[in-house]
């Protein structure tokens, strides 16, 4: 997995006390964290670059997990943890229940928290891929923009799916007609009109795929 400094972390609808705390509990362990106001909690950028959001609903767990749903509805595709109370409710399931990765309940300690974070941020890293404004669900085999879930065909999926696993570098013509369509003829343009297709679906956020001239394809890092 990517390194504790280039992860970005949202603090969300946290008592100022315990935000701060939690940000020194992220620095400490490397992470880069932002706070956000309580005013933004249903309306978190899907395409900014948090790579985690934890919301604790200014210590009620009831906002917090109304929170988990509101930013899924979004189509925030991240992690989200859960911080709550040990009090022998089933908070911790509902929050499940509602969207979100984990449930840390209080005190919060250091060790625990980053470890759970840590944990989770694997899971979603393993099963999503991330470029700019483009997630790739892995698991569900669906891609979305800004957080609205693309309508691809099978081969443009496939086309997306090549260009993201090659982590920025390009991919030449041949090798996206040899692995989505198993052909290898230097004369078809099914490349060409499939990738045309594809952006036409990405609209402005197209320009993440970029024209390597006479090679092939790659998505801008």
């Amino acid at each position: 997995m990517y390194g504790a400094a280039s992860v970005s972390i949202l603090l969300l609808d946290l008592e100022s006390n315990e935000a701060s705390l939690v940000t020194s509990f992220l620095d400490e362990a490397g992470f880069n964290s932002s706070i956000g106001r309580k005013t933004g909690m249903s309306r978190v950028d899907v395409a900014a670059p948090f790579d985690a959001v934890i919301v604790a609903g200014r210590g009620h767990v009831d906002q917090a997990i109304d929170s988990c749903t509101r930013l899924r509805q979004t189509g925030y595709r991240g992690a989200v943890v859960v911080l709550g109370e040990r009090d022998g409710s089933d908070h911790h399931i509902a929050a499940l229940d509602r969207g979100a990765d984990d449930f840390v309940t209080r005190p919060l300690q250091a060790r625990e928290l980053i470890s759970r974070l840590r944990a989770v941020l694997r899971r979603v890293a393993s099963s999503r891929a991330r470029c700019g404004a483009v997630v790739i669900d892995f698991s569900e085999g669906v891609a979305y923009v800004r957080g609205r879930p693309l309508k691809l065909t099978r081969r443009e999926y496939a086309l997306l799916t090549c260009l993201t696993e090659a982590g920025g570098e390009r991919v030449s013509r041949a090798d996206l007609l040899a692995r989505v369509w198993r052909r290898a003829d230097a004369r078809s343009n099914l490349v060409e009109a499939h990738m045309s297709r594809l952006r036409d679906k990405l609209g402005p956020d197209s320009v993440v795929i970029e024209s390597v001239r006479r090679w092939g394809y790659r998505l801008r890092p």
